[in-house]
């Protein structure tokens, strides 16, 4: 896994002890988003979102809340089983526990044959790999307002 070192210091001996203590790469602060972007492009796999994708997803995420529909019953199955780790995981992303909450809400949505949850899972899943964290961010509210609307 890449790692980056930000420092304030610039000088090649920053640079060095930044090396040999195992990061891939060296940034000075204070750091410019086009080149973190860049440096960031240049280590990870991903898809570049046009606006107009950007804007497709938005409509999209609007019709998928105007749409949904559990019943209490679920809705309390779901607040026991995940809400305080969707809670946990929107304030503080770890990719790790992510992708184990959506392989879990995936098999809840399945067993149940829920399409909104399933839904929910497709499109964290589709955050992830594009490590959209405030997609991810956006889409556990919804799913947590969701479930604290009908519990």
């Amino acid at each position: 896994m890449p790692t980056i070192a930000f420092t304030a210091s610039a000088t090649k001996k920053e640079k060095e002890k930044a090396e040999s203590a195992g990061f891939t790469d060296f940034m000075t602060k204070p750091v410019k988003k086009d080149l973190l972007i860049e440096k960031l492009a240049s280590y990870l796999e991903y898809t570049k979102i046009t606006r107009e994708d950007d804007e497709e997803a938005d409509d999209s995420r609007q019709e998928t809340a105007a749409k949904v529909e559990i019943s209490e019953k679920v809705a309390q199955e779901l607040a026991e089983e995940f809400l305080s780790e969707s809670k946990s995981i929107s304030q503080a992303v770890v990719l790790d526990e992510l992708e184990s909450f959506i392989v879990r809400l995936k098999d809840f949505g399945e067993k149940r044959e829920l399409k909104v949850i399933m839904d929910y899972a497709n499109k964290l899943e589709q955050a992830l790999d594009r490590l959209d964290l405030d997609e991810i961010k956006e889409i556990l509210t919804a799913f947590t307002d969701l479930i604290e609307s009908k519990s």
